[in-house]
């Protein structure tokens, strides 16, 4: 049977974009209308005719022998670590952090380098968010640092930046900074090496402090585009910075909330991410924590680092 639904809202990434057109065809969709490439991937990544495989000791067997089996080694097991669930349902990762309460395993979510750093940051300094919505209606001033939003969120310039908000009729300014390709859409780019952020972070902030600097460099960036940088963001009615993978780790991006923190005592300012799925909002919400949890008392606790994964 074929049939079209139209007006589907995806969720490949944060925009939520609306107005896709699927085609389904012996209930499986066939082609998509309207989509970005993630949304076209994930929607045709699906099929309802696929069944997982399963195999024990290398040998392909039934999804039950393998449950099975599975259930005997984690019942033996001393120190089980439950990983990944990157991509699941809701469902999926509540049923993962029981079975960890049941076993007194450890359970982390497959998190990239970057959010890790970003979750430790926010949990050190705190930060100042905003929806996508204000950004649309409020922002007049944008920065992206690290991140490159044609790759993680296509249609985020054409629905949220592209068109004029409520309290910006005339359009905004965007910068970016980044090590990576020049971003097309912007106003103005500097690029830096990824090794710089740091310093050009912390000199961003002195200037915005009011501190001279001695330098008339740092790295490759000039001291008067950081200084008019500053004046930008400082003057900015509502100033949204988005910062992604390419800014480095936990101490880049704890010396970028400290910013954002300094731009508000004057006006406005927010910070977003873009990246991946948050796939340890469920985790935070049936323990109380986001990564690295450890049931071996019979209660969660927390630590990001000794109950890591990679650790």
């Amino acid at each position: 049977m074929k049939y079209t639904i139209d007006n589907v809202t995806t969720a490949a990434c944060g925009c939520l974009c609306e107005g896709v057109i699927v085609h389904v065809d012996d209930n499986q969709i066939v082609a998509v209308e309207r989509a970005c490439p993630l949304c076209e991937s994930q929607l045709l990544g699906h099929s309802a005719s696929e069944t997982p495989s399963a195999e024990v000791d290398g040998q392909a067997v039934s999804t039950e022998a393998a449950i099975e089996r599975a259930a005997e080694i984690l019942a033996a097991s001393r120190a089980p670590l439950i990983y990944g669930m990157k991509g699941s349902t809701v469902e999926t990762q509540r049923a993962a952090v029981a079975l960890a309460d049941k076993l007194g395993a450890t359970i982390d979510p497959e998190l990239p380098a970057f959010q890790r750093a970003a979750i430790t940051a926010t949990q050190s300094v705190g930060v100042s968010s905003c929806t996508l919505g204000e950004v649309k209606q409020r922002a007049d001033v944008v920065l992206f640092w690290g991140a490159d939003p044609t790759t993680t969120h296509p249609q985020l310039y054409e629905r949220f930046l592209d068109p004029p908000g409520l309290f910006v009729p005339r359009g905004r300014h965007i910068t970016a900074i980044s090590s990576g390709p020049i971003h097309n859409h912007a106003d103005e780019f500097l690029q830096i090496k990824a090794a710089d952020n740091f310093a050009v972070l912390t000199a961003l902030r002195a200037k915005i402090t009011g501190i001279e600097l001695d330098a008339t460099r740092i790295g490759d960036a000039k001291a008067d585009q950081l200084a008019a940088l500053a004046t930008r963001l400082q003057e900015a009615q509502y100033a949204v910075i988005f910062f992604g993978p390419g800014i480095g780790g936990a101490a880049e991006i704890e010396a970028l909330f400290l910013m954002v923190r300094q731009l508000n005592a004057r006006s406005r300012c927010a910070v977003l991410a873009l990246g991946g799925a948050q796939i340890d909002n469920v985790l935070t919400w049936q323990t109380g924590y986001p990564c690295g949890v450890n049931f071996g008392l019979g209660y969660p606790r927390y630590e990001p680092c000794v109950y890591a994964a990679n650790r």
